[in-house]
C-alpha cells in the first residue's frame, strides 16, 4: 500500500534538496545527490536499501527516495501519526536538512514557546510529542517552527561565515513548508 503522507512529503523534499549532483568546498556534508550525502549512502549500502556499486553522483532519484523513507521516515513511526500533512513534512524537511534529533527538539522547543504544553526538549519523538503536536493548530506550530529555524541557520552563518554561501537557501527552505 502506497505510503501518501510520504509521497506528499518527498516531494517537498525533493524539491528543496535539488536534483544536481552537487560538490561545493563549503558544504560540510561534501558531495551532494537528492540531498543524500556520503554518510547516509554508506548507511543504505549497509542496510540494503540500495546496491552496493551505487555511487553519490549516479544515485537515481527512485533510490533517493528510498533512502529518505527508509533513514528519515520509517524509522520515527510518530512521524506518519501526525494529523497534519503539512506539520508532517515540515518535520521531515527538517529531519532531512538539520537531522533527526535537532528536528525533533527544535520542534518540541516550538510547542513549549507556544505555552499550551511543557513537554521535555529531548530530541525523542514519544508519545507526548505527539499528542502536542496533534493536539496544537498547525498554523501556529508551523509558523513557530520556523521562526526557530530561521534562527538555527542564521546561528550557523554567525559562528561560520563561509556557511554564509547557503543561507539564502536555508531561508527559503523555511516558508516552502
Amino acid at each position: 500500500m502506497p505510503d501518501t503522507k510520504f509521497n506528499t512529503a518527498i516531494t517537498v523534499i525533493l524539491k528543496n534538496e535539488g536534483s544536481e549532483y552537487t560538490d561545493i568546498p563549503e558544504d560540510k556534508g561534501g558531495p551532494t545527490h537528492w540531498g543524500i550525502i556520503s554518510t547516509d549512502l554508506e548507511d543504505a549500502i549497509n542496510k540494503k536499501i540500495v546496491p552496493r556499486y551505487t555511487t553519490i553522483k549516479g544515485l537515481t532519484v527512485d533510490q533517493a527516495k528510498a533512502i529518505y523513507k527508509e533513514l528519515y521516515y520509517d524509522n520515527c513511526p510518530n512521524l506518519a501519526k501526525i494529523d497534519s500533512q503539512d506539520v508532517i513534512t515540515k518535520i521531515l524537511d527538517l529531519r532531512v536538512n538539520i537531522g533527526c534529533h535537532g528536528a525533533i527538539k527544535m520542534v518540541q522547543k516550538a510547542i513549549n514557546s507556544l505555552g499550551s504544553y511543557c513537554i521535555k526538549e529531548d530530541g525523542i519523538f514519544g508519545p507526548r510529542t505527539l499528542e502536542a503536536i496533534n493536539s496544537t493548530k498547525p498554523m501556529f506550530l508551523l509558523t513557530e517552527i520556523r521562526k526557530f529555524q530561521k534562527k538555527y541557520y542564521n546561528d550557523i552563518v554567525i559562528h561560520n561565515h563561509k556557511q554564509s554561501v547557503f543561507l539564502k537557501g536555508w531561508i527559503s527552505r523555511c516558508s516552502s513548508c
